[in-house]
Order: C-alpha cells, then sequence, then structure tokens
C-alpha cells in the first residue's frame, strides 16, 4: 500500500494530467515549494487532497491562503476512485464564488442571447437551407436562442 505523501503526490500528478486538456502546461508543484499544488493554471489555484479523514473547511482555508489572484479550487481523491475515475472527484470553491461564477455565467449566456437576437434571421435560414414553415423556423439562429433561453431559466 502506497505511503500518505506517495498517494498525495500521484494525486496531484493525475489532477495536473487531467487539467492539461485546458491548461497544457499544467504540473504539480514540486514538494518543498510553498503554494498551490497545481502550477500554469492561470486564474486558478488548485489544491489536492487524497486523505480519508475529511477536513473540508480547513482545506479550503489553505486553498483560500495558497490562491493568490487564482480562483481556490479545492480537488478531493475519495478512497477507491483512482485514475480512470478522475472525473468523478470533487472539486470544491467557496459558496461566494461559485455565486460569482454563477452570475457570471448568466451574464454572458445573457450576452449571447443579445448577439444571437441581433443577427439576421434570413442568414441562418439561406445558409442551412432550412424555409419557414407556417411561420416558424427550425433553423440555426432559433434552435441556439432556445438553447440558450433553457440554459438562462435553470
Amino acid at each position: 500500500m502506497p505511503s500518505r505523501k506517495s498517494r498525495g503526490r500521484a494525486s496531484e500528478q493525475i489532477v495536473a494530467d487531467y487539467l492539461r486538456t485546458v491548461f497544457p502546461h499544467a504540473d504539480r508543484r514540486p514538494a518543498s515549494l510553498p503554494g498551490t499544488d497545481i502550477l500554469n493554471t492561470p486564474g486558478w489555484s488548485v489544491e489536492v487532497k487524497a486523505r480519508r479523514g475529511l477536513d473540508l473547511t480547513g482545506w479550503l482555508r489553505q486553498a483560500v491562503k495558497n490562491s493568490g489572484a487564482g480562483v481556490p479550487v479545492l480537488v478531493v481523491r475519495p478512497d477507491g476512485y483512482g485514475p480512470g475515475r478522475v472525473d468523478q472527484w470533487a472539486a470544491i470553491v467557496p459558496l461566494s464564488i461559485m455565486r460569482a461564477l454563477m452570475a457570471e455565467q448568466l451574464l454572458y449566456i445573457g450576452h449571447l442571447c443579445e448577439e444571437v437576437e441581433a443577427l439576421p434571421h434570413e442568414a441562418y435560414c439561406s445558409a442551412t437551407g432550412n424555409a419557414k414553415r407556417s411561420g416558424e423556423c427550425d433553423c440555426l439562429k432559433g434552435r441556439v436562442l432556445a438553447l440558450l433561453k433553457e440554459a438562462s431559466d435553470d
């Protein structure tokens, strides 16, 4: 059975590898250096924990303390969840930050709705080869608007 420290280091590497699809240079911080566990994730500060006991508030305080200007994220690896299930590990942020991220997403969705609504409807219909049938149109613009409005209603 691996030691607690080696499991922690392995977990950090798994998270860095997983995040490389978004941050190509993500890497784990050497244990000898203080700060966030995952490097090269601009705007984000990732703290990784792979322990049996839970100290969520303590770990979250540590993530916030190490975050600098980045959004603090605590990633918790549950027992029995190896590298093949990394997408199911928990990612935790302070509620105040989650609320801000939600508000930002809603503003973005609202902005997208306005941009799509401003585009000429005929351009979508002619580009997709769709024609209005009985006053309704199933062109890309209509489908995009429906999806965006559905997302903003959730």
